[in-house]
């Protein structure tokens, strides 16, 4: 999980969203398949705060 980030969307009170993603094994998965754990530039440019949580 990431929070959001500054000029991102946000909801109607100005609340950014955030981002998740899984990892499957070989690669990172949301909405779509992606590079990393960042959902685009944006999150790699400013770097979040993430967590990351295992199912055990």
């Amino acid at each position: 999980m990431m929070q959001g980030y500054p000029g991102g969307r946000s909801d109607n009170n100005g609340v950014p969203y955030g981002h998740i993603a899984m990892f499957s094994e070989n690669q990172w998965v949301s909405y779509w398949y992606q590079i990393s754990i960042h959902a685009n530039s944006s999150y790699l440019n400013f770097n979040p705060t993430h967590f990351i949580y295992r199912f055990i």
